[in-house]
C-alpha cells in the first residue's frame, strides 16, 4: 500500500449532484480508493450510498472503524463522524468538531498527508464557507495534488474560492474535466516525500485523540485572548497562513469566519438565556408584588413592583438586541444559493 494512490474528495452545499455526475465518470478498474466527506445532517439517516451506487460503476459505502482500504472503492464519512486515514486502514472517530461540522474535509485531507504524502491528490467541490482549504494546504505540502472545481460552475462557490484564494492548486477545472484528470493521475508515479513538518503531524493526531497538552499546543501556535465557544477551552490561532485558523486544546478547530459564526451563535444562545432568566424575574416579582398587597404590606408590594418592572425593561433590551444581531460573514453576497437533488 506504500505506492498506493488516495483521492480524497471535499464538498458542501450541492455535493450531492456534484458527486453524481463525478463517480458516473469513473471507470470501474479505477486503481486507487476514494475518501470522500460530503456535509451531512448528523441528526438524520443518509442514503448517499444507494445514490452513488446508482450514478456510477465503483462500489459505495460508508467506511467503517478499522476498514482495510481497498482500491477500486469510494469510502464515505458516515453522518456525524470524522473519516481520517492511518497506513493500510481507515478511522471513523466522532472526533472534536472542525470548522463546525462533523464530518469535516480539514481531518481526512490532513490525514492522508501524513501518511501517504504525495500519493495524495485532494479535490474541492462545490460548498460553502471554508472547510477543506487547510487541509489542502496540507496535501500541497506534504507533495500531493490539488484540484479545485472551477468556482464559475459551482452550485456554491465559497469552498472552491477559498481554496483557490489560499492555496497553490494544480487544476481548476469544471466538474467534467476532473475524472480525467483523477484517471491520468493515478497512472503517474510521484516523487517521494520523506519529511513532513511537526505541525502537521500534531494535527493529524488531535482528531483521534482530542485533548492535547497545552505545551504540545504551543508547538503549534501562540495563545490568543479568546477562548473556544464550543467549550470554553483555551484557543490557539495556529501558524500564520491563510485563512486565519484557530484550534482549542480539547480539539475543536475553526477558520477565522466559522470562529465568528461560533461565536455569534453562542451570544445570541447566552441572550436568551438571559432573556429567559429575566422574564421569569419578572413575574415572579409580579407575583410576589400581589400576594405583599393582599396582606397590605403596600410598601413592600410597590417594592416588589417597580423591580419587576425593572426586570420586564432589561429583557425588553435584550430581546431588541437578540432581534438586531447580524451574522457575520466574510463570503461574497454574490453566491447565490441552488436547488439541489438528492
Amino acid at each position: 500500500m506504500n505506492n498506493h494512490h488516495i483521492i480524497t474528495i471535499g464538498t458542501s452545499a450541492g455535493g450531492i449532484r456534484a458527486l453524481k455526475t463525478l463517480v458516473s465518470q469513473l471507470p470501474k478498474d479505477f486503481p486507487a480508493s476514494i475518501h470522500i466527506v460530503q456535509h451531512l445532517p448528523s441528526e438524520s439517516r443518509s442514503n448517499l450510498p444507494q445514490i452513488l451506487n446508482k450514478a456510477g460503476q465503483l462500489p459505495v459505502a460508508f467506511a467503517k472503524d478499522g476498514e482495510l482500504i481497498e482500491s477500486g472503492r469510494i469510502y464515505l464519512a458516515p453522518p456525524d463522524f470524522h473519516m481520517t486515514l492511518e497506513k493500510n486502514y481507515i478511522r471513523v472517530i466522532r472526533g472534536p468538531r472542525e470548522n463546525r461540522v462533523r464530518p469535516a474535509v480539514d481531518p481526512l485531507f490532513r490525514s492522508a498527508a501524513v501518511t501517504y504524502k504525495s500519493y495524495v491528490t485532494g479535490v474541492i467541490l462545490t460548498g460553502m464557507l471554508d472547510d477543506g482549504t487547510a487541509g489542502l494546504q496540507a496535501i500541497k505540502t506534504c507533495g500531493g495534488m490539488a484540484i479545485v472545481q472551477d468556482p464559475d460552475e459551482a452550485e456554491f462557490n465559497s469552498m472552491p474560492k477559498s481554496a483557490i484564494a489560499n492555496v497553490e492548486v494544480d487544476w481548476v477545472v469544471p466538474l467534467s474535466g476532473i475524472a480525467n484528470i483523477l484517471i491520468e493521475r493515478v497512472r503517474q508515479t510521484p516523487p517521494m516525500i520523506t519529511e513532513i513538518p511537526e505541525n502537521l503531524r500534531i494535527e493529524a493526531s488531535i482528531t483521534k485523540n482530542g485533548i492535547t497538552e497545552p505545551e504540545i499546543m504551543d508547538r503549534i501556535g501562540q495563545p490568543v485572548f479568546s477562548s473556544c465557544p464550543s467549550c470554553g477551552g483555551r484557543l490557539w490561532q495556529i501558524g500564520h497562513n491563510s485563512p486565519l485558523r484557530y484550534r482549542c486544546h480539547t480539539g475543536h478547530a475553526f477558520t477565522s469566519s466559522t470562529l465568528l459564526t461560533e461565536q455569534n451563535e453562542a451570544t445570541e444562545k447566552a441572550l436568551w438565556i438571559a432573556l429567559r432568566t429575566l422574564e421569569e424575574r419578572g413575574r415572579l416579582l409580579e407575583n410576589m408584588s400581589k400576594q405583599y398587597a393582599q396582606k397590605g404590606s403596600n410598601n413592600l408590594a410597590n417594592i416588589h413592583q417597580a423591580r419587576s418592572q425593572e426586570a420586564f425593561e432589561h429583557a425588553m433590551l435584550i430581546r431588541n438586541l437578540i432581534y438586531n444581531l447580524k451574522d457575520i460573514s466574510v463570503f461574497s453576497t454574490e453566491e447565490k444559493p441552488k436547488q439541489e437533488t438528492s
